[in-house]
């Protein structure tokens, strides 16, 4: 009887995929709180309808103990400490009675005057100002977070997916399409794709390392583009808000005014009310302007364009509120106002600033985008991906040499390879992989020297493979810093450049190469480690 064939043990989850489907749920929690926070901010604009005004009494700081998690306490800021905090007398309208109301910074000055936003069906749903927005930000923050996150969930499934055993990597090779061509790995639909870098090379070792390094240098492309549109969009997006004319909402300022800017066009030269106040006539209806020359606007004749964000005089300027109204009640304008509050707005013709506006209204795709940059500065702060690069345009000593003739140095039967430090030693010249492609000719050597770098990385003191819960969470606690060195091996050349050859952990590695260079080249400058 003969022995059973032992079954093939297919090989598991790859950490890369683990990690993959962890950020993918993780983007998707993100997503939904994204949701959550968006249908938040939708019901609470929907539902709070009414308005009622209140003025901001007092401003302080302190500590106001039990009223973080009352109903006219909502808007207090949080700490571990002291609250900062001011005090809001609301004009109740019989319906609204919540006052007076506390509120963390942000919500106005000491005497402002504030829109309190509620819900008549049920007045202790209530927003203050314009607050309700930043349930929007944090939305649109959170679903920016998803997207982030699922691009890297998606990036590490495309580039680091589960990769079959070889007894499955055989059946599929010899599986064929309904073409009669071969159905591909993964690996090697990347390798087909990364033909164009390796197709001049016949030499097994270089072909393999671009493979590699080709894996690093498209990922570093693609993140430097994303980061580059993310950062152009909010740019963008922020020069078009600026740009965009946007018409002055009169008589309805509670409702339509936001952040954008607004324009009017004039006939008439304004009339000064007060201070740097002036009444603009639009039609039948008026409107104060401040920031603008009028002289320098009108010497080319009428009509005239002004553009401007919309403010509203403090209440704390008394002044300025009562000759505006006094102006506003001689000319009758005032009796035609659904609300009196209305003639206090007026246009600032303040220069707009490109980046207070970014900052402001469209900061997320500049934060992602200078995120994601810093990120890949640091994980390159070695130079890999400049190294990556010269496997496209080789780094040569001397004269270019093409891609031929490095494949034939490094071909040739009198070539040796040092593995240790991972460099061809040929007839004519040094030929280093691990850095990019480096060619540096005996000829031009002038001397070498051995850098030493140090890396630290974490590592747990716990078994591989899968363990309980408990035991994850006590190798978790017990992590410790691994630490080890590199060392770089430079060439300098009789032109005064500096060339990394290699990279390696073998501190001795360069010993290999002294029977060679005391045999090639003549009064080497040797600057080696003890």
């Amino acid at each position: 009887m003969g022995k059973k064939r032992p079954a093939v043990k297919k090989s598991g989850p790859k950490k890369e995929i683990i990690l993959a489907v962890i950020i993918l749920i993780l983007a998707l929690i993100t997503g939904l709180l994204g949701v959550i926070e968006y249908y938040h901010y939708r019901t609470t604009l929907n539902d709070c309808t009414s308005v009622v005004m209140g003025s901001v009494e007092q401003e302080g700081t302190g500590t106001l103990y039990g009223m973080r998690n009352t109903v006219e306490g909502r808007y207090l800021s949080t700490g571990k400490s002291a609250k900062y905090w001011i005090k809001i007398t609301v004009r109740t309208d019989g319906v609204f009675t919540r006052t007076p109301l506390y509120a963390g910074t942000g919500y106005g000055n000491e005497g402002d005057l504030l829109e309190i936003h509620y819900n008549p069906a049920d007045p202790d749903e209530y927003y203050i100002g314009n607050n309700v927005k930043d349930t929007l930000h944090t939305a649109v923050f959170l679903f920016a977070v998803s997207g982030l996150l699922l691009a890297v969930a998606l990036f590490l499934m495309i580039f680091f997916g589960r990769r079959k055993d070889e007894v499955n990597v055989k059946d599929k090779k010899a599986k064929k399409t309904s073409t009669g061509k071969e159905k591909l790995t993964p690996r090697q639909k990347f390798e087909k794709r990364s033909e164009v870098y390796t197709k001049k090379y016949t030499n097994e070792r270089i072909r393999k390392q671009i493979l590699e390094d080709c894996v690093l240098y498209r990922f570093v492309i693609v993140s430097f583009l994303v980061s580059c549109l993310l950062i152009l969009l909010s740019f963008g997006r922020t020069i078009k808000d600026i740009n965009t004319d946007h018409k002055v909402p009169f008589n309805d300022f509670f409702w339509k005014i936001n952040d954008d800017f607004y324009s009017v066009e004039i006939t008439e030269r304004p009339q000064k009310v007060y201070g740097s106040y002036y009444d603009l006539t639009v039609g039948s209806e008026h409107i104060l302007a401040t920031g603008f020359d009028f002289d320098k606007l009108f010497e080319k004749g009428s009509p005239v364009k002004l553009r401007g964000k919309i403010r509203r005089v403090k209440d704390s300027d008394e002044n300025a509120r009562k000759s505006i109204k006094e102006y506003y009640q001689k000319t009758g304008y005032l009796e035609s106002l659904k609300k009196e509050e209305y003639c206090f707005y007026y246009i600032n013709g303040a220069k707009p600033d490109l980046w207070k506006e970014l900052k402001n209204n469209h900061p997320l795709g500049l934060v992602f985008g200078l995120t994601i940059l810093v990120v890949l500065i640091i994980v390159n702060y070695d130079d890999n991906t400049m190294n990556t690069a010269k496997h496209i345009r080789p780094a040569c000593s001397g004269r270019r040499r093409s891609a031929k003739e490095i494949d034939d140095l490094a071909n040739h039967p009198d070539t040796v390879w040092l593995d240790d430090i991972r460099v061809f030693v040929t007839p004519e010249a040094l030929i280093g992989l691990n850095k990019g492609l480096t060619v540096i000719d005996y000829k031009d050597i002038a001397g070498i020297m051995v850098k030493t770098r140090n890396h630290s990385r974490r590592t747990h003191r716990g078994p591989r493979g899968r363990v309980g819960v408990g035991m994850a969470i006590y190798y978790s606690l017990t992590e410790h810093h691994t630490e080890w060195q590199t060392y770089r091996l430079i060439v300098k050349t009789k032109k005064h450049r500096n060339m990394l050859l290699t990279e390696t952990s073998y501190k001795y590695g360069y010993k290999q190469l002294l029977p060679v260079l005391s045999a090639k080249c003549i009064d080497v400058d040797l600057k080696l480690p003890q």
